[in-house]
């Protein structure tokens, strides 16, 4: 990693932040009041954090649980799902909420959920069919401890002590395809079973070996009798299986025959699977298209059509199909037992390959093409104008002569990265950076909620999104003015700290929001080092941390609003350079971009643990002057 100069941020004050945006769906109709309904929820929910400090924690529960009862039957009622945007910020308020309750309720040793008697036998019946010794679908088996813990093939799926950074959980959460289990038969209390043990630490003491169920599992007939012959691809085939057929038939097809009960029979979850065919016998027949039933069913030459449902395959896929069964219906895979999952591009790795082939000037049109496509739809009754400069694509509704002015700013800081952070490649982003300029609210909160689906907190002016392919690389934000103030930091100094943030993502969600937000301030205060909102920061910190318990929660992810990280990020930064020098700063922030946690970051650079650089960064603002960091 190139050398950070972080000299020319020392004595300076910080502020910026990145949203951590919930995915909604688009919203049904609601009534008035149900609306209301949703209202007196939230302010139900802001008595919990009170409950939690005084140890109330059947009380703060209760809430919890009351709350997620009432907005489940406004979602029947409204026939809404779970992340529909109406609801999906009540929801993700009582996630954070219970993440700290399961926590402070397992430190004092009250409401501990108990794996072995709550959570296993969850696991046993509702997942182990799909992920066991003899089908471990993504690599995962989940009828043993020691599986669960190793996880699936690409990462672990359990972050002990978060559960909302646990793959598992996101699972069992998400809606469509991707919601675990396939069937969806957990209830809402098995969900928050699973979700407090992990919050709670996900401990086990038993065995690790030991199976939650016996050997064996059940549809296995389909398997049964002599292994198909599979014909292997020549490299001379018009089309592959793995590249053209098995994407979709992943996707469209998995969800019903998948897991351990594949409907009829027919197992899609390996090649070798689909050429066995199902209950009724083989539906590949190599070199005979018309008499292959796969064939039939898709083409709706046979009923029930396939798939069902709303999901239909395109005319490239039914063409890609009559090829395929045409040319001998070969594979060109790894292994035809290997899980089709395992084999298949996923979505960012097809399009990363897609937009490795794009030159600079190709990529740049697509983000032309993607952002004004973006814009239209948030703002189908005003047009956008454009000014653009070496790194930027500036969007806005308004005045050209303010864009001009935005892009100076924009253009001015790109030279500071550059030189603070010693970049010597052509483009800070990949096909240049957008940033839309909002000239009221309405036109900010319309933009969130049509494109990113998302609703922003109303002391939120700006944020980014800049996702490691970079097939999303903006910024937002709303012209608030330049007038400074205490509640306001002016327009140039929002701009750079967003675009301080969009820098930072540019490799992934690897730097914690409070980094983000400390370093996009320091940036943005280096020209403007009175600035009445920076100034102010100091302040409000300690008005912030007055619910802090202990040292340590300082670094918990989503511990503090948005309105609490500018302050937090702000003094925390500052004190890291004051007492460690700007050396130890530049060696931390290096840690966390290679993608090592912050606990152990800080015990490698700092030689101290959370709890002591925490208790050392909260006396220091007590005090009114930078402390120094103790050793253990």
């Amino acid at each position: 990693m190139r050398q950070v100069r972080w000299f020319s941020l020392v004595g300076v004050l910080l502020a910026s932040v990145f949203l951590g945006w919930t995915v909604l769906s688009a919203t049904a109709a609601i009534t008035a009041e149900q609306r209301k309904e949703i209202a007196d929820i939230k302010k139900e929910l802001g008595k919990v954090q009170s409950h939690i400090t005084k140890k109330e924690f059947d009380d703060a529960r209760k809430i919890l649980d009351e709350s997620e009862e009432k907005l489940k039957k406004i979602a029947d009622d409204a026939m809404l799902m779970e992340n529909d945007r109406a609801l999906a910020p009540v929801y993700n308020i009582i996630s954070q909420k219970r993440a700290i309750l399961d926590k402070k309720a397992a430190t004092s040793g009250e409401g501990g959920i108990d794996f072995e008697k709550e959570v296993a036998p969850i696991l046993a019946a509702k997942c182990a069919n799909c992920h066991n010794e003899d089908r471990s679908s993504g690599g995962l088996r989940l009828d043993t401890f020691a599986g669960l813990e190793a996880g699936g093939r690409n990462k672990p799926v359990l972050v002990p002590g978060q559960a909302a950074r646990s793959l598992m959980i996101a699972r069992l959460h998400a809606v469509g395809a991707a919601k675990m289990p396939k069937d969806g038969t957990l209830t809402p209390a098995e969900i928050n079973a699973i979700t407090s043990w992990v919050n709670q630490g996900a401990k086990f003491e038993g065995d690790k070996a030991v199976k939650f169920v016996a050997a064996g599992r059940p549809g296995a007939r389909a398997n049964n009798g002599p292994a198909p012959m599979i014909a292997k691809a020549t490299g001379n085939e018009k089309v592959s299986f793995i590249r053209d057929i098995a994407p979709w038939m992943v996707n469209l097809c998995g969800n019903c025959h998948g897991g351990g009960n594949p409907r009829g029979g027919l197992s899609l979850a390996t090649f070798e699977g689909l050429m066995r065919g199902g209950d009724s016998g083989r539906v590949i027949l190599p070199d005979n298209r018309e008499g292959s039933r796969l064939w039939r069913l898709v083409g709706g030459l046979e009923l029930p059509r396939m798939p069902q449902g709303q999901a239909r395959i395109t005319r490239k896929n039914y063409e890609d199909l009559k090829t395929w069964l045409d040319e001998g219906a070969k594979f060109d895979g790894a292994d035809p037992k290997r899980p089709l999952r395992e084999q298949v591009p996923t979505e960012e790795e097809r399009l990363a390959a897609e937009l490795a082939k794009l030159t600079p000037e190709e990529f740049v049109e697509r983000r032309k093409e993607t952002s004004t496509d973006q814009w239209n739809r948030a703002s189908p009754n005003e047009e956008a104008k454009l000014v653009e400069s070496e790194d930027f694509l500036v969007y806005g509704n308004v005045s050209e002569e303010r864009l001009k002015e935005v892009v100076a700013w924009a253009d001015e800081h790109a030279k500071a990265l550059r030189t603070v952070f010693d970049v010597n490649a052509p483009a800070l982003w990949k096909g240049k950076l957008s940033i839309f300029v909002f000239k009221d609210r309405f036109s900010y909160e319309e933009f969130a909620q049509v494109i990113e689906m998302a609703e922003i907190p109303r002391e939120t002016v700006g944020h980014s999104r800049v996702v490691p392919s970079f097939t999303d690389a903006y910024v937002c934000v709303e012209d608030i003015g330049d007038q400074v103030s205490a509640e306001s930091p002016g327009m140039k100094l929002n701009l750079i700290d967003q675009l301080t943030g969009a820098f930072l993502k540019r490799t992934g969600d690897k730097v914690p929001d409070w980094l983000i937000r400390g370093l996009g301030l320091a940036l943005a205060a280096r020209d403007d080092k009175k600035n009445e909102y920076i100034l102010g920061l100091g302040g409000m910190a300690m008005e912030s941390l007055k619910g802090i318990e202990t040292p340590e929660e300082i670094f918990e992810k989503g511990k503090f609003s948005s309105a609490d990280l500018g302050p937090i990020g702000y003094t925390l930064v500052q004190y890291m350079i004051t007492a460690g020098g700007p050396n130890k700063l530049d060696a931390f922030v290096e840690k966390m971009q290679g993608g090592m946690e912050q606990g152990a970051a800080i015990k490698t650079v700092y030689n101290a643990d959370l709890k002591v650089l925490g208790a050392a960064y909260f006396q220091s603002l007590s005090v009114k002057r930078p402390g120094k960091i103790k050793k253990k």
